[in-house]
């Protein structure tokens, strides 16, 4: 039988101080998220990333009490920096010592990109281009082509939270270039989905930013519409979605 309450899992690395909250926001009515925080010894760009895989495995089995029915690994350089095999081994790893589906940041984009059917993108970063150049490297070899990029070049990965609207509005439309099919915002420490609806609007393309895919990817593992309002077109096609296949099954 299925419980009333649905419990969604977060691996949050310890400095990142937006993901939880802007979870939370995207969350229907019935769906709490409960998180564990990683340690890592450096915030200093790609210096803690190895620090996070290596302790995700023991944040894993501190969610596994409250039996969460999916876990959303919320890094998305520690889910890319080692390419798509090595993103596949992380994922397949913690799904093996949680015995729960596991899905990374940047899974979860490079998912929403296909169900948008976007192959080629704009994306807006706070990294350097050091770590912006990880992320083209991945997203190409997962067929997407990063058109053009813009990035904010903050080395410590505590300050990125710090990141205002305006500052990420300003980067988003640096990097936006007519011709995309939707436009990236990376990383789940920076804040984005007060802007995600504002910037659809201007730019007319669907904007896809970590903390939404992620959230988007869990409710869409275990069946759930997320929030339609606010929130994006990704949100409120799977909610349509969802809902659809609802009403086409009937009563239980």
């Amino acid at each position: 039988m299925r419980e009333s309450q649905t419990r969604i899992g977060l691996l949050v690395p310890s400095v990142n101080i937006v993901v939880e909250p802007e979870t939370s926001l995207m969350l229907p009515e019935g769906v709490t998220a409960h998180a564990a925080r990683v340690s890592l010894e450096s915030s200093e760009e790609l210096a803690g990333v190895n620090d996070l895989v290596r302790n995700a495995e023991n944040a894993v089995q501190q969610l596994l009490p409250a039996r969460v029915e999916v876990i959303g690994f919320a890094c998305t350089t520690a889910s890319f920096y080692a390419g798509v095999k090595g993103e596949q081994r992380l994922r397949a790893r913690l799904e093996e010592v949680g015995g729960v589906p596991v899905v990374t940041a940047i899974g979860a984009v490079v998912a929403a990109f296909a169900w948008l059917g976007a192959r080629r993108v704009a994306m807006a970063t706070p990294y350097s281009a050091r770590v912006n150049a990880l992320a083209e490297a991945f997203l190409n070899a997962s067929g997407i082509d990063v058109v053009s990029s813009a990035g904010l070049g903050i080395h410590d990965t505590a300050d990125i939270g710090f990141v205002d609207e305006e500052t990420v509005l300003r980067i988003a439309r640096q990097a936006v270039r007519v011709g995309v099919d939707a436009l990236f915002l990376s990383c789940t420490n920076l804040p984005t989905v007060s802007v995600i609806a504002a910037l659809e609007a201007e730019t007319s393309v669907p904007v896809v930013s970590s903390n939404q895919a992620l959230a988007w990817a869990m409710l869409r593992r275990i069946g759930v519409a997320g929030r339609t309002n606010r929130f994006g077109t990704l949100m409120a096609m799977e909610s349509k979605v969802v809902r659809a296949a609802a009403e086409h099954a009937g009563p239980q």
